[in-house]
């Protein structure tokens, strides 16, 4: 394989928030947005990031939650697939714009068009 699993600190990473100004993303009744989601390129198709999926939804629906919220950029094809996979489905176009501080404290705003797609959690389809 030639990819080292381990020393290398964080390899993969997602945030869920569970409630937002924006309702369609995360209400903090039935919806949750999860975001920030990604893993490193060595890590990659080693099924990381089904694990953590997996993790994430069975967490939410523990906690009473009824679907899961994403955003992928419209040209990541990769994950899209995943999403689909793991039984999301696109629902809305989004602007994909956000801001963060970046490790400097600069204000920094990304643009990236993306697709909204949710999930409906059930027992069942926390397992797909």
């Amino acid at each position: 394989m030639g990819r080292r699993l381990a020393g290398e600190g964080i390899i993969g990473q997602a945030f869920v928030q569970l409630v937002c100004d924006r309702p369609e993303l995360a209400d903090g009744v039935t919806r949750a947005y999860i975001f920030g989601f990604r893993v490193r390129p060595a890590y990659r198709s080693l099924g990381l990031g089904t694990h953590i999926m997996r993790i994430i939804e069975a967490d939410l629906y523990r906690r009473r939650f009824t679907r899961a919220v994403l955003n992928v950029a419209k040209v990541n094809r990769r994950a899209q697939h995943l999403y689909r996979r793991l039984g999301y489905q696109i629902i809305a176009p989004d602007p994909g714009e956000w801001s963060y501080y970046d490790d400097e404290g600069a204000l920094r705003t990304e643009v990236e068009p993306a697709w909204r797609m949710e999930k409906r959690l059930t027992p069942l389809s926390i397992l797909q």
